[in-house]
This record gives C-alpha cells, structure tokens and sequence, in this order.
C-alpha cells in the first residue's frame, strides 16, 4: 500500500492532506475552537468503525495530545504537539494503540513562513519517508512530493482548491504519471471539512469518513 490510511489520518490532523483551513486561518474564521469529536468510516456504505478525539492544551491555548480512540474507549493513536518559539508547530510525537511512542513527525516552513516539508522518523531517529511541497503564489500547497528515505519518488499528489481556498480534491500519481487514486473533500457550512473519501483510479471507493466537529463558545 503506498499510502496507508493511518498515514492518511495523520496528515490530516497535521493539516497537509485537506485540512480546510491552518490554525491561523481558522483564527480569522473564528473557528480555532472547533475540533473534530467522532468520525466514522465506511466503505460501500458499510460502517467499518467510529471513533472520538480528545484534546488537551497548554495555557495558550495551543494543543498539545490529541487522542483517537475507537467507539469502544481502546486508544487508536495520539499525538503530542512540539513548538517553536514563533509559536509554529514543528513536531508531532506519535503514539501508537498501546500508548507508546514509536515514531515522530518534523515539519520545516520557508522564510515567508508556509510549511516546506514534512518528514517521518521512526522512534531511532531514522528517516521512514518525507513530503516536499510547491506553493502557489499565495502559500497554498498545489503538489506534494511523497519520496522515500533515499529521495526517490514514492507519489506525487496535485491538489484542488474552490474558491474558497478549500482543498476538494487531490489526484495521487505514481513516478510513471499513471494515477493511482484521488481523494474528495466536502465541507459544511461553518467552512469545516466533514467528509473526506479515498477513491481508487477506476473511481471505486476505497472509504469514507464523516466527521462531527464540537466548537466551543
């Protein structure tokens, strides 16, 4: 599998698959309180599992674990937040179903302040797999480079926006250029994603997930 749903669910809690909007715009859209509380993933229309999210954060309001359990209270994964002193998220600590760290996350941001890269380590400090990004003119990520830890293309992902600066599609291709599969977001009305699915190339669905998001006063 060249892209692994787990890995899918990370990016997106670390906001470079198709999270709709980063911690600072959801600042400008009021919307830096809402936080997803359950998901549910289908697959033709099937319910495979649900699961709910808790989050604990600092005295500026800053998360620090986000916890995944599935329905029944068992731990999915978490992660744990690292800052730097602009305040950027630079790290995630991951934690896998029995709690224990096995791997990290380190993000690098450019001089104009956009996130550049995303690399994955395992718990050793050894380099599992990385994305490189290319910017639009306004900062947004219109391809990623998905490499492996040698620096040869594993994917490369170009994405979609609305015109509300939204990620609503990113199309996955292989080095060849053939595409390997593409994924579709939809967001409500409060500017949110609420549903993210994975189809293969011939437009099979691979899954479905819908999330419920909690927005505190």
């Amino acid at each position: 599998m060249l892209v692994s749903l787990l890995t899918l669910l990370m990016l997106f809690q670390i906001g470079d698959i198709h999270d709709p909007k980063t911690e600072e715009e959801l600042k400008v859209y009021g919307l830096e309180k809402c936080r997803i509380v359950e998901g549910i993933k289908t697959r033709n229309g099937k319910k495979i599992y649900a699961t709910t999210s808790t989050y604990t954060y600092d005295g500026q309001g800053r998360e620090l674990r986000w916890e995944y359990r599935y329905d029944d209270g068992s731990l999915y994964y978490a992660n744990e937040s690292v800052y730097d002193d602009n305040g950027r998220r630079i790290k995630y600590l991951h934690y896998n179903s029995n709690n224990q760290y096995d791997s990290y996350y380190q993000f690098s941001y450019n001089q104009q302040g956009y996130k550049s890269s995303t690399k994955h380590f395992n718990k050793a400090g050894k380099l599992q797999d990385q994305w490189l990004y290319t910017l639009d003119q306004e900062g947004k990520i219109i391809r990623e480079d998905h490499k492996n830890p040698d620096g040869t293309l594993r994917t490369y992902w170009e994405i979609s926006y609305n015109d509300k600066d939204q990620v609503i599609r990113k199309d996955i291709y292989l080095p060849s250029g053939k595409l390997y599969s593409y994924m579709i977001s939809t967001y409500n009305d409060e500017g949110l994603e609420d549903s993210f699915a994975e189809y293969r190339a011939d437009g099979s669905e691979k899954f479905l997930l819908n999330f419920t998001y909690d927005c505190k006063e």
